[in-house]
Parts: structure tokens; C-alpha cells; sequence
């Protein structure tokens, strides 16, 4: 006798089988509270689930805020394990090797290091935060440095001013009476935050807003003094650690003593970890001053879709990346630390917006890696000199 198999019956047989192969992945009671509902999730989630990759000064907003929001109002069950977070520079790399991650989507720490990814156009990605890059240090020492350069009490100090004196290496040097506020060292990450201050100090020691400025002022001999003053920075700062979370946390630690800014003249950093910065050196009964530079590239934190286009995983990536900029998500942003991306949001609701400054001056970033790799050429050399962690910053796909 010959059975005929159904395709009904055979699509039923294999709901069966996967429940029963399943069983102990699930709680039965809820499963059993509202069964179409809860095997309808694990079916759409095995279709439709993406797996996201995220600079890591994100962690806290999308862990507390977007994923939770998101996993009620779309339905598809998000765990940590479907979050990756890194670095920027690594996340790039390893896009670049193959999308190691398996990554969906992408959110890089600004346009500045997105275009180490070889498949990163500015104009396929969207803004989800914005932080500008700042100095930050002991402002005893910052004073310091006013006096060295004899400027007043309340001039702003500028990337070159920072260098010179960090070249001098100990605040002893330059007052033997303040042997005690120890090293001068001036720090930036070779990951996010330090890229986008080099060009962030680019910008402003060339007086340029654009990056048409910027190309066309250093084709222009009259530039060669702003030149050599920004190789005479990247000289004489410290840039050999990959994390930015990693030079402020050396940062605050001192000399090992818990002292925050002792080991350091300034360090280039994120303005969102002001709050953080400004617990420290109160608990301490210290102060920090912020240093913005004139003109400022924020960190942008553009979010790229990796999954590929008409499959279920890039409706849901861009579905989500949608939503973390809706108000809803944006207005989160402010208490943590962060500038929103969208417009109509209250920044002043939040609790740290007394650290902030909303007057600094911003500057447009790079559209191309050709064009940023063209502002790297400035101080090629000198990051050759550094080292191998140096040089990693000039891996740019020429586009």
C-alpha cells in the first residue's frame, strides 16, 4: 500500500518534530499560555533575528533602551548574543575579513573610522548619535601649560599648544615647585576617538570647515607651516592603544594611585564620557578642564546594513536602524551622555547638559576614504615611526 504524503502533512509532521526536538529550549507554561503566539516568534525569529555589530560606546543605550523597546514592538526575541561590540577600527577590519561577525548591521564610532570598511558609503548609512571628540586634564595642569606658553587664565589652549607642551614631559620641568602634578603626557587612541581628533586638529590649524577647504589649503604652499605644526603634534602624543574606553580609563586611574589626569597632560577622548570623568575628579576633590578644539568633527556613529538587500535580515536591520532613530530612542540619548542625531529632541532634560558645549565650531567630515586617506598623507610618515599599532590607522580602502 502506497501512503501519500501531503504537502500539508508533511509541513505539519515537521512542526511536530521541531517542537518536540525543541522541547527543552522552551517554557512549557508559556508556550502553553499562548502556543500560536510563542512558536509563531521562534519560527519568525529564525527567519527575520539579524545580528547587530556596535561600536562600543553604544553598549548602554542599545542594551537598556533600544533592544528591549524594539523586542516589544517587533516581536522578534533580540539576546546579547545577537550584539557584538568593538572598537571601531576592529569592527572595520574584521568586516573587511570575510564580516567575521556575521554582521547585519554595522554602527561605527564616526564617518572618520567607517571608511576603513572597504564597502562603507556615506551616503547608505544614516546617524544614530553625536559626540564630539574633546581634551580633557587636571586643570592644575592645564594652567600649567598657560603658564609655560604665557598665555592668560582663560585662553583656549589649541592642538599645538597642547604639543609643546607635552614635549616637555613633566610638569617638574617647568616648575620645580609643581614636580608633584607629574607627567605631561598628551594621549589619543588609534581607534575611533583619536582619528577624529587628528582631523578634528587638521581642520582647525588649517582654518577649514570642509573638506574641499581642507584639500585645496594643503595644495596650497601657504599651508606649510599649519603642516608642520600638525606633524609636530602627532610627534609628540602618545598613540599606541587601540580603545578609546582604554586611554580614559588610564586616565582616571593616574599613576595608579586613583588620582585622576596624573599621568597625562590631556587625553582626546569623547565628550559622553564627561559624566563619568567629572564623578572621578569629584570624589577626588579635583578639577578638569574640557578643551574643545576650534573646530570639531563629531563622531557620528553611522549605521551601515550588511545584510543583503530583499532578504528577510535587511528588512529587519533597516527596520531597526529606523527605529533607534525614532524620538522615542533618540530621547534617550541625552541622559547618557549623547547629542542626538535627529532634530526636536530636548537636550536640555538631560542631566548632563551643564558639561557640555553647544557653541563649539563643526566642521564637515571626509565623504570618501580617498579624501581622508588624502589628510592622512600629511602625517604618513610620522605614524610609520610610531610603530605597527601607529600604522594601522593608515589601512584606508582607496575609493
Amino acid at each position: 500500500m502506497k501512503i501519500k504524503l501531503t504537502t500539508r502533512w508533511l509541513a505539519s509532521a515537521a512542526l511536530v518534530s521541531s517542537i518536540g526536538a525543541t522541547a527543552f529550549a522552551f517554557n512549557w507554561e508559556d508556550i502553553l499560555g499562548d502556543p500560536v503566539g510563542a512558536v509563531k516568534g521562534e519560527i519568525y525569529r529564525a527567519r527575520s533575528a539579524i545580528h547587530i555589530c556596535s561600536a562600543s560606546e553604544l553598549k548602554k543605550w542599545i542594551e537598556d533602551s533600544v533592544i528591549p523597546a524594539y523586542k516589544e514592538r517587533s516581536g522578534i526575541p533580540l539576546k546579547a548574543s545577537d550584539i557584538t561590540f568593538k572598537g571601531s577600527g576592529e569592527l572595520a577590519d574584521r568586516l573587511n575579513d570575510g564580516n567575521r561577525d556575521k554582521c547585519d548591521l554595522v554602527i561605527f564610532g564616526s564617518d572618520v573610522s567607517a571608511f576603513r570598511a572597504k564597502d562603507f558609503t556615506k551616503a547608505d548609512a544614516k546617524d544614530m548619535a553625536n559626540s564630539p571628540t574633546i581634551f580633557v586634564g587636571m586643570k592644575d595642569k592645564i594652567d600649567l601649560a598657560r603658564q609655560h606658553l604665557k598665555k592668560q587664565q582663560n585662553d583656549k589652549l589649541t592642538c599645538s599648544d597642547l604639543a609643546t607642551v607635552a614635549q616637555i614631559e613633566h610638569a617638574g620641568r617647568i616648575d620645580p615647585e609643581k614636580d608633584y602634578l607629574g607627567s605631561l603626557t598628551l594621549e589619543l587612541s588609534t581607534s575611533n576617538s583619536g582619528q577624529s581628533m587628528y582631523v578634528s586638529c587638521l581642520y582647525s590649524e588649517l582654518d577649514a570647515y570642509k573638506p574641499a577647504e581642507v584639500e585645496a589649503k594643503l595644495n596650497d604652499k601657504t599651508s606649510e607651516e599649519a603642516e608642520k605644526r600638525i606633524r609636530d603634534f602627532m610627534k609628540a602624543i602618545k598613540f599606541d592603544v587601540d580603545k578609546s574606553g582604554d586611554v580614559k580609563d588610564s586616565f582616571l586611574l593616574g599613576e595608579g594611585d586613583g588620582r585622576p589626569g596624573l599621568a597625562h597632560l590631556a587625553i582626546a577622548t569623547y565628550e559622553y564620557y564627561l559624566p563619568e570623568i567629572a564623578e572621578n575628579f569629584k570624589n577626588n576633590g579635583s578639577e578638569y578642564e574640557v578643551i574643545y578644539p576650534p573646530i570639531s568633527i563629531l563622531n557620528n556613529f553611522p549605521a551601515m546594513i550588511v545584510a543583503k538587500e530583499g532578504t528577510e535580515g535587511f528588512k529587519t536591520a533597516n527596520d531597526l536602524r529606523d527605529f533607534m532613530r525614532s524620538k522615542e530612542m533618540q530621547s534617550k540619548l541625552p541622559s547618557l551622555g549623547f547629542r542626538p542625531a535627529v532634530t526636536g529632541i530636548d537636550v536640555k532634560s538631560g542631566p548632563f547638559y551643564g558639561l557640555m558645549n553647544f557653541k563649539e565650531r563643526i566642521g564637515r567630515p571626509p565623504a570618501s576614504s580617498h579624501a581622508l586617506g588624502k589628510l592622512w598623507d600629511v602625517v604618513r610618515e610620522v605614524l610609520r615611526s610610531k610603530g605597527p599599532e601607529a600604522s594601522e590607522v593608515l589601512k584606508l580602502p582607496r575609493q
